[in-house]
């Protein structure tokens, strides 16, 4: 167990004290005094990945290190700005990173009142619980999110068992609300599981830290424990996390990790490329002429046309983009590219859902077009990812690269064609061609 996760600290982990706990689990050394995201997250990739080729891209290190222990990852709320304008891992995000270490939730207590200070939020006891930001530890239950259990400890207006530890349930969602007015951010966690447990008085179980008087308050493991020692069977209900959808029974993790080869279709390599950093990984060869004729086994010398390559290579890449989807856990459930909807392919995994716009690149460098409607869909759906499959046409050499929303919207573009038109349906149509020049 962490040295940092104590039963007094519990109540006060700051990002510094999420970060030294998430390099810790990684296998860290606690005593370092100043850790950067990178200094953590690199130590995660090089014990998951046994190599030290990490580059030093918060975007790129955070999407593989959420891959390799199977967690979401939404660069848009996972990624904050700082002052500074650097871009950090948000609390949120370290959060789950040890929960997944761990396998073990965040713990919170939440005190049960029947009085005019919990009417407020209009409350179900064990459905829903409102608070706001004057309530002490709302960041971290917010932060903590889907997954984190709560214990209900009834204050002495609530109407029986009072002053016991006598609920649970788990996190369902947390969602701002603006119930309360008067400029206040006010929270509401929508609850899952409920059950009453065997009362505990508060008096019999030693809690360091615990202070009666706030209405949230973050615990240890242990604490958790000692609470549900007379209710072994609550204890192993609600012992694991379970924050993440479930991944397919056929998935595997050591065989199709973010950096797995999938043989069958050639895919050695596949990463998230960023704008901001080289590929130190697999540095990109930038494109020749002579490269063209070097990576077009497939075609067998058969002397191709642009059109034909062009068709062979859209196939070929939509081919390996599912293949490379199914390896992670997710399966096809429509294909839409006849559909003219912004994007090619829609996945699904449990309650997730992807929509993935294929582009079959011949060379090795990334460049690709998009149209009108890809780009609008890339800017404003959620659920928007590209996958470009660089030398495509090669049976070796090609390369799965995914790039989300983020990425692409900061990737240098330039306009390669211009479409004009007029109302006026009669302009252009002056029989003498010199006329009015």
């Amino acid at each position: 167990m962490s040295t940092i996760l104590d039963d007094v600290r519990a109540t006060s982990l700051g990002r510094r004290d999420l970060r030294r706990l998430a390099f810790e689990l990684a296998g860290g050394q606690v005593s370092r005094s100043r850790l950067s995201d990178v200094d953590v997250l690199s130590r995660h990739l090089r014990k998951a990945l046994e190599s030290s080729a990490i580059r030093s891209d918060i975007a790129f290190l955070s999407g593989l290190v959420s891959h390799d222990l199977q967690i979401a990852f939404n660069p848009e709320t996972d990624l904050e700005i700082t002052e500074r304008n650097q871009l950090q891992v948000s609390e949120s995000l370290w959060r789950r990173i040890i929960v997944r270490r761990r396998n073990e939730p965040w713990v919170f207590i939440c005190s049960y009142a029947v009085n005019e200070a919990s009417a407020v939020h209009g409350d179900t006891h064990g459905v829903t619980y409102g608070f706001n930001e004057n309530v002490t530890t709302w960041r971290g239950i917010v932060a903590s999110g889907s997954g984190s259990l709560v214990v209900f400890y009834n204050t002495s207006h609530a109407p029986t068992n009072r002053r016991t530890y006598a609920g649970l349930a788990r996190v369902r969602s947390i969602r701002e609300t603006s119930e309360t007015g008067g400029g206040i951010r006010t929270w509401k966690a929508y609850l899952e599981d409920y059950r009453d447990i065997r009362p505990i008085p508060a008096d019999q179980i030693m809690i360091p830290g615990r202070n009666f008087q706030h209405g949230i308050q973050a615990i240890s493991w242990k604490a958790f424990e000692r609470i549900l020692i007379n209710d072994p069977q609550a204890f192993r209900d609600f012992s694991r996390a379970s924050e993440e959808p479930e991944l397919s029974e056929d998935f595997d993790s050591s065989r199709n990790g973010p950096l797995a080869e999938y043989s069958s279709h050639g895919v050695d390599l596949v990463i998230p490329l960023s704008q901001t950093s080289d590929l130190s990984i697999a540095p990109e060869v930038p494109y020749s002429p002579k490269e063209r004729t070097r990576d077009d086994d497939i075609s067998d010398d058969r002397g191709f046309g642009d059109r034909q390559r062009n068709k062979a290579a859209e196939v070929r890449a939509v081919e390996i983009a599912s293949a490379y989807m199914q390896s992670q856990g997710w399966f096809l459930s429509r294909d839409c590219q006849r559909e003219g909807c912004g994007y090619d392919l829609e996945f699904v995994r449990g309650a997730a859902r992807l929509h993935v716009e294929v582009k079959g690149i011949q060379a090795s460098r990334i460049a690709f077009n998009m149209t009108a409607k890809e780009w609008h869909v890339c800017k404003t759906d959620g659920q928007f990812v590209l996958i470009a499959v660089t030398n495509v046409l090669h049976k070796d050499r090609c390369r799965v690269n995914v790039l989300w929303p983020h990425q692409i919207v900061s990737l240098a573009r330039h306009a390669t064609q211009y479409r004009f038109q007029t109302d006026h349906s009669d302009i252009g149509r002056n029989s003498n061609p010199q006329a009015g020049l």
